[in-house]
């Protein structure tokens, strides 16, 4: 489904090459002449009547993104339907591949793939997406091209009708999938080229003032659906990740319970207690005893529904940090645990959001930044999904962990207790998140960012947990899982 409103005519021609050379050769295309007036573009949307699988609709006056798309949706007759904008580039096999998925995973209601994008015709800086992570849609909209859904249940569910939502449909129909029980499915393949242009709505340094609208708008739907508007508020996002945008903010009340546990190696250390609503501080020594086993005694004694972890070599930031580490685990429902990320006395990241099967059993891919560098698509000063904490700091739901405790093995240790959580909550299907504003900085020695375990709780991990290395959700099966290869692509294997 395709809009064009004075698309430069090269642009267009190159679009429907892209389409009539599909390797899957049956699709029907929906192309909505949406108002335009030079007669090149004009000319080239003619051009495009000649190829029986499109079928051509014309307004006299733009209507609009949204009522355009809407226009196409209703005009469809597909099973599935795939928004394109005029002015992109499809890979040569993106609907083959697409009808593989579709079928593979038993007809989902909706699919996206990654994207690269197309400057001055060479495709260049591949966005290869993490699977779906209702964590990151809720903090940014992150799943846009290629898409593909039911078309019979797009109908249900409104997409394309919300007027207050013309500059994030986009975001809206992914979230308006969600939010109805579909969770959607990744296509961990670059099947869109995203064309960037002089002309182009999305080509300019900072949304316009109707995106930053249309994007709260969104956002306060999907409070008043959780029945969370007395809890949350919506602000401006405190770190620049490159262009503004907004923050569901926990507001500092009706707290639950949360009990600290402080795992020390200096006898008298303890951690400052006055964070807000944090009403007990629990003290286990790092060199007596079975620590795991004290740590869920402890977590256990102070009954509260959330346990803070941390070791007595760091220190939290600010009074905020617990307000929105239990305010994501209230958003989504499904959140175990929490990674705090932790940087030393130069403000660079050491660890904290970390990913199982990354530089050994679970690194952070991050290490090294400044806490300042957005990262990668700047995922790294984002909410989202990860696979494992690191052991040092981290909030847990008390019975998640007392479980997890537990169940352990006896090779188990405290310096690697990140990585046993992350693959239990994996094993469990619950979620571990990640924020960059729960934070906490390096304040005595005794830190380790990347603890080697012994030859004995490694064999018993992989025995546990081989199966789930590496961890592909969240960190992309394509790039390289050494911290100096963090984030590139991966050489291409032997055949």
């Amino acid at each position: 489904m395709t809009t064009v409103f004075e698309t430069p005519a090269p642009f267009l021609r190159a679009a429907a090459e892209s389409v009539f050379a599909q390797t899957a050769s049956e699709f029907e295309w929906v192309v909505l002449d949406n108002g335009s007036t030079s007669q090149d573009v004009v000319a080239a949307i003619s051009e495009l009547a000649r190829d029986r699988r499109v079928r051509l609709m014309r307004v006299e006056r733009n209507v609009g993104i949204l009522a355009g798309m809407r226009m196409c949706l209703e005009a469809a007759e597909g099973e599935y339907v795939i928004p394109f904008d005029a002015d992109d580039v499809l890979v040569d096999d993106a609907l083959e591949t697409l009808t593989d998925e579709i079928a593979k995973h038993e007809r989902p209601a909706f699919l996206y793939s990654d994207e690269d994008m197309l400057v001055d015709d060479v495709p260049t800086t591949p966005y290869l997406r993490p699977d779906w992570d209702p964590i990151l849609n809720l903090c940014t909209s992150y799943a846009f091209h290629l898409c593909a859904f039911r078309r019979d249940r797009a109908l249900e569910l409104g997409v394309y009708r919300d007027s207050h939502l013309e500059w994030c449909h986009d975001w809206d129909t992914i979230t308006r999938f969600a939010d109805s029980g579909h969770r959607p499915v990744h296509v961990s393949e670059v099947l869109y080229h995203w064309r960037t242009h002089r002309g182009s709505s999305t080509n300019r340094p900072r949304p316009n003032e109707g995106s930053l609208q249309s994007q709260r708008q969104l956002l306060m739907r999907a409070l008043a659906d959780r029945g969370m508007t007395d809890l949350f508020e919506i602000a401006p996002f405190p770190l620049n990740r490159g262009a503004p945008e907004w923050w569901l903010r926990r507001r500092p009340t009706l707290l639950p319970s949360i009990g600290i546990v402080q795992v020390t190696r200096a006898p008298g250390s303890r951690l400052r207690d006055e964070f807000a609503g944090i009403g007990a501080v629990e003290i286990v020594k790092h060199d007596e005893g079975d620590v795991l086993q004290e740590l869920k005694q402890r977590s256990l004694r102070l009954g509260a529904e959330f346990t803070v972890v941390c070791s007595d070599s760091i220190e939290p930031e600010g009074q905020d940090w617990i307000w929105e580490a239990v305010g994501l685990a209230q958003l989504h429902q499904d959140v175990a645990l929490v990674a705090g990320r932790i940087v030393d006395g130069e403000r660079r990241v050491l660890a904290g959001p970390q990913m199982l099967g990354f530089d050994g059993l679970s690194g952070c891919p991050d290490r090294g930044r400044p806490e300042t560098d957005p990262g990668y698509f700047a995922l790294a000063l984002k909410q989202r999904s990860v696979s494992a904490v690191h052991s040092a700091f981290f909030v847990a739901r008390t019975q998640f962990l007392v479980d997890a405790l537990a169940a352990l093995p006896a090779q188990a240790s405290f310096s690697l207790l990140g990585s046993w959580l992350g693959a239990c909550a994996f094993e469990q299907g619950v979620r571990v998140a990640s924020s960059p504003l729960v934070q906490a900085v390096v304040a005595r020695p005794g830190f380790d960012p990347a603890p080697e375990p012994s030859d004995t709780e490694r064999a018993a991990f992989t025995e546990s947990f081989g199966s789930l290395l590496p961890d592909v959700r969240w960190y992309s099966q394509h790039f390289e899982r050494s911290l100096d290869g963090a984030y590139q692509l991966s050489a291409p294997k032997a055949a």
